[in-house]
């Protein structure tokens, strides 16, 4: 455990160096001044790290990540230094599977970003997300509470956008049985109250 903090550590101190050497190189590229970066008072959390988990998760990172480049574009005047940045917050298989992105950076190979977040995308994001949130939601069960059967069910609709008539069978379908039986009165009295002339 602790060489592999040490490694982690050493890996970060590597990180640095480039990302400061990179904005070296950035501003002598430059033969102008660049001007004074105007005041930006929006803060951002930094964003969480991120271990190769596919789906959601894996959105959520590249959202920050992209907060993060289009908030402060200051700090990140290169792709490399977004790259940099990106890898900075990969740990476990992520961090691995960043490695070949992060030895181009390192050996000054010119590294485009936008090639880098598709590769990401293509690698960590659920591309069946559909057919799992349908496969989920006609397996759903209230187990706990109506509120956590809601929850659960609210959270696989929005993947899938039905019409509402499919999928407030399937609601009702998965309810225990004594909070199915409690429908039923209601059911019988909208209906009535639907047949009886205006």
């Amino acid at each position: 455990m602790g060489e592999e903090r040490s490694q982690q550590l050493a890996t970060e101190e590597t990180l640095q160096q480039t990302q400061a050497r990179l904005n070296a190189t950035a501003g002598q590229q430059s033969p102008s001044p660049a001007p004074a970066p105007a005041f930006n008072p929006m803060v951002l959390a930094k964003p969480q790290t991120f271990n190769g988990t596919r789906g959601a998760a894996a959105k959520r990172f590249v959202g920050q990540i992209g907060l993060h480049t289009v908030t402060y574009p200051e700090q990140f005047p290169t792709d490399a230094s977004k790259v940099v940045f990106t890898v900075l917050f990969m740990r476990d298989y992520a961090a691995t599977w960043s490695q070949p992105h992060l030895d181009k950076v390192f050996h000054e190979v010119p590294v485009v970003f936008d090639e880098f977040l598709n590769d990401s995308r293509s690698r960590f994001f659920d591309h069946n997300c559909q057919h799992c949130a349908e496969v989920a939601l006609r397996n759903l069960f209230q187990t706990g509470t109506v509120s956590a059967y809601k929850q659960d069910f609210n959270q696989h609709t929005r993947t899938l956008g039905w019409a509402k008539n499919p999928l407030m069978s399937l609601y009702q379908h998965g309810f225990k049985e004594n909070i199915l039986s409690d429908f039923q009165p209601v059911r019988a009295a909208q209906q009535s109250a639907s047949a009886v002339p205006h």
